[in-house]
C-alpha cells in the first residue's frame, strides 16, 4: 500500500499545485484576487530542470482531411519518422506507434502494420 501513496516531496507539490489551481479560479472570477496573479509564490515550480542550453525539436506532422487509407497512413510515417526523424522503418513491424486517432484511423495504421502475407484479402 505505501507504493501507493505519495511520499513528502509528491504531497508537498499536489498541495502547492492545488492551492495555484484555487487561486487562479479566484484571479479568473473575483477581480479583488487580481494582484495574486503573477505573485512568485503562486506560480508552479518545476519538478524536473532541464540541462543547461536545452532545446526541443520540432517536427512539423501532417492532419489528414478525407479518406483514411493503409497507403496514406504508411507515407505520413516514412515521411515523418524516417525522413524527417531518420529512424529506420523497420522498428515500427513489430511496435504501435503511440497515437489519439478514430477508430477508421486506427484500422488504418494496424493494416499499415501487418505483414504483407498475413493482411486480408480485398
Amino acid at each position: 500500500m505505501q507504493d501507493a501513496m505519495p511520499d513528502h516531496e509528491q504531497r508537498e507539490s499536489i498541495l502547492h499545485q492545488s492551492m495555484i489551481i484555487i487561486v487562479k479560479s479566484l484571479v479568473d472570477h473575483d477581480p479583488n484576487f487580481k494582484h495574486f496573479e503573477h505573485h512568485p509564490l503562486l506560480q508552479f515550480k518545476p519538478r524536473r530542470h532541464h540541462p543547461a542550453r536545452y532545446r526541443n525539436q520540432l517536427f512539423s506532422v501532417h492532419s489528414v482531411v478525407g479518406k483514411h487509407t493503409t497507403a496514406l497512413y504508411t507515407s505520413l510515417v516514412n515521411e515523418t519518422y524516417t525522413n524527417k526523424l531518420g529512424i529506420d522503418a523497420k522498428i515500427f513491424e513489430n511496435r504501435a506507434i503511440p497515437s489519439v486517432n478514430s477508430m477508421l484511423v486506427n484500422q488504418a495504421i494496424r493494416k499499415a502494420q501487418l505483414p504483407v502475407s498475413s493482411a486480408p484479402k480485398q
